[in-house]
């Protein structure tokens, strides 16, 4: 089994890549390009799948980061696909992406010899 810091390490990459694919686009673009949409699906599955790995001991030093909605999320991309609402992905990504790659890179840098 992996440690969690390879689960958090996980989310905080592809928080970062969201960050970086989105940056100075607008939702009409997210919403025209398939390829960004899929690019960001994937990489909210994978913080999804590596939020569920994530032991509730360890959640509880992120108490403003909403784990279970990191799954949620996860969960209907990968099982409710055809319903999956743009807006709410865009939300996510403007709005929360940031404060998760904030609490996740300060973990890291209180790590000793921890870099974000």
């Amino acid at each position: 089994m992996r440690d969690e810091n390879a689960y958090l390490r996980d989310m905080l990459d592809s928080a970062l890549r969201v960050q970086k694919l989105i940056s100075g686009r607008t939702f009409d673009q997210f919403i025209k390009d398939e390829t960004l949409q899929e690019a960001v699906l994937w990489r909210f599955a994978v913080i999804g799948e590596a939020a569920g790995k994530i032991q509730p001991a360890t959640r509880a030093a992120f108490p403003s980061l909403p784990f279970s909605e990191m799954v949620k999320m996860r969960n209907i991309l990968a099982h409710v696909y055809w319903g999956i609402n743009h807006q709410i992905v865009w939300d996510t990504a403007t709005r929360d992406v940031p404060e998760l790659i904030k609490h996740l890179s300060a973990w890291f840098a209180a790590k000793p010899g921890g870099t974000p």
